[in-house]
């Protein structure tokens, strides 16, 4: 029941109730301070009137959202807030003249606010009087995200990994995988934290072979002097001398040479020819080698970068005004 309805109480008393009973009963139903329940369905086929009914309001961030204690929100810290001014419409008109209002930003757990000076926010009056805004979280400060529009720009509140826009000064890290080209891979312990290691290319040098006996000269064997002992040659070729008469002498005494003929070898016969014993001396002889086993390679070239595809990384930054230090 509506306070409007108390009039039609009246109409009891023109039944002739008594006149306490329908002051009761016009207390108990239309009390405009007590509290309506109802469980069903309302249905309004009507239009709804009110002194004031408001949905949403818009406002203009003059400032980056903050918090306060020393933690953001995803890391434990209470309900974070922006300074705003409020505006006449989405666009951000009409805020010349209003005054500064803080405006509370709650977020789901593990999230931060993201809200930078001169963004136009939609926001609530609660009950109490406060403002809030709900429904401008990001992901926590410090998330890394892939992005493949290749905008140069990047959104609000993250920086591309190259250690200038995530720098210090932006509220980020200030870690170089852009020009460092760093893969990114998961720590196996906490203390690895943002260590690097691995190269874009590898040396691979391959070792010296060596050896024990081998590195060593390597003698052979000398032969040493000697003879082949006696050897008779047997069974030479019949062959003859002959001699004739033509064969002239001197005397001796100056006189006229004279043919000698000597009979007994005149077509005589040789017979076998026996070689005396001798031996053929062989020298003595010496041989050596020396050398190693040991083989140097020089260092080869190896690309280790496995095939891939350009994207950007992203690093969610603490663009409040605490982590940017305003």
């Amino acid at each position: 029941m509506f306070s409007r309805h108390a009039a039609q109480f009246d109409r009891l008393l023109d039944a002739c109730m008594p006149p306490e009973q329908v002051a009761i009963l016009r207390d108990i139903f239309t009390n405009p301070r007590v509290t309506l329940e109802h469980k069903g369905p309302v249905v309004l086929s009507g239009s709804l009137i009110a002194p004031s009914i408001q949905s949403a309001r818009w406002a203009v961030a003059q400032h980056n959202w903050d918090y306060s204690g020393g933690n953001s929100p995803s890391q434990g810290g209470g309900m974070s807030t922006v300074l705003c001014r409020e505006a006449t419409d989405f666009r951000g008109n009409g805020t010349t003249g209003n005054t500064d209002i803080t405006i509370y930003l709650p977020v789901t757990p593990g999230d931060d606010p993201n809200v930078v000076e001169g963004t136009v926010i939609a926001f609530f009056e609660m009950n109490d009087g406060t403002f809030m805004a709900p429904g401008y979280g990001d992901d926590q400060i410090g998330t890394v995200r892939h992005d493949i529009t290749g905008n140069a720009v990047s959104p609000k509140g993250w920086g591309v990994m190259d250690g200038s826009d995530n720098s210090k000064l932006k509220g980020g890290s200030a870690l170089d995988i852009a020009t460092n080209k760093r893969f990114l891979r998961q720590w196996d312990v906490v203390g690895s934290n943002k260590g690097t290691g691995g190269a874009e290319s590898d040396s691979v040098t391959v070792g010296a072979h060596s050896g024990s006996a081998v590195d060593s000269s390597i003698a052979i064997t000398t032969h040493s002097s000697g003879t082949t002992g006696s050897t008779v040659i047997s069974d030479a070729a019949l062959h003859v001398h002959e001699l004739d008469n033509s064969t002239q002498v001197g005397d001796g005494g100056g006189g006229t040479p004279v043919n000698v003929v000597t009979n007994n070898l005149t077509d005589g016969v040789v017979g076998d020819i026996t070689h005396s014993s001798h031996t053929h001396t062989i020298p003595a002889l010496s041989h050596s080698a020396s050398g190693s086993s040991s083989l140097s390679h020089s260092a080869v070239s190896v690309d280790t970068v496995p095939p891939f595809l350009y994207v950007a990384f992203l690093e969610r930054l603490n663009n409040s005004r605490t982590g940017l230090g305003l």
